[in-house]
């Protein structure tokens, strides 16, 4: 059994004390992953609604803590939001979520977003995707490592014409897209929100459809190629992890 612990303490500059300047302040944490010394590393973002009004913002945060749980770092990010945190081989940190759309029509949505970073907060490279039309937002959810240390992201996209899809890209070590792929019927939405790499490089991408209702499990070979899809009825859904048993 492990317990994670950490001293409570006031994190100034992103949380505690700049709270009082806002009528809403919000922080979220998201995902977190610990390094081979027992320092942690959490992830999330925190959102902030201005006194008189005007537009809320919303910032990515990543922190360090030590083994003891004291604080070693508070960033924040030109993300919006880091929704998972994973350590990679050669000690970086890959991160995944949402950021500002390059293109906005009035409003901006949301762009698929994933970078690396080390463990001093010090960004590597970043990439962004997203549909050219900017008409909704595409969100960037979870990721994992294929056998060769390519890395693996997964989320959604949108598009007016056929609303939400799964979306998932394989990149290299220093973000250089090896393929894009997208998921999905013409209608309604199908979302993933986890993956999962087995040791034969076979992708397992789970999370919610509004075609057939509930929850999605879908499997990809690691050229993205699609080998089946199985939804399972339920009033509502999400498939949040996905493990492999033990035996």
């Amino acid at each position: 059994t492990m317990i994670i612990s950490v001293k409570a303490q006031q994190i100034n500059g992103l949380y505690g004390i700049d709270t009082l300047a806002y009528s809403t302040a919000e922080d979220y944490l998201n995902d977190a992953v610990f390094n081979q010394n027992n320092e942690l590393f959490v992830a999330g973002f925190m959102k902030r609604s201005p006194l008189n009004g005007g537009t809320v913002s919303e910032i990515g945060t990543l922190s360090r803590f030590d083994a003891q749980g004291n604080l070693v770092y508070s960033k924040s990010t030109t993300f919006e939001e880091i929704n998972s945190i994973l350590r990679t081989p050669d000690g970086h940190l890959l991160l995944t979520g949402r950021g500002t759309g390059l293109l906005c029509n009035g409003v901006c949505k949301a762009d698929f977003w994933v970078s690396e970073c080390d463990e001093n907060g010090q960004f590597l490279w970043g990439r962004s995707f997203g549909n050219a039309i900017n008409d909704g937002n595409d969100i960037g959810y979870a990721a994992a490592l294929m056998s060769n240390g390519d890395r693996l992201v997964v989320g959604y996209y949108y598009h007016s014409s056929y609303n939400l899809k799964t979306f998932a890209v394989r990149l290299t070590p220093q973000g250089d897209t090896v393929w894009t792929k997208s998921y999905g019927m013409y209608t309604g939405q199908q979302c993933g929100y986890s993956v999962y790499v087995n040791n034969n490089d076979d992708i397992y991408i789970g999370g919610t459809t509004t075609v057939g209702g509930g929850l999605l499990l879908m499997k990809l070979s690691s050229n993205g190629q699609l080998s089946w899809a199985k939804t399972y009825v339920t009033p509502a859904g999400r498939v949040l992890k996905i493990f492999k048993k033990s035996d």
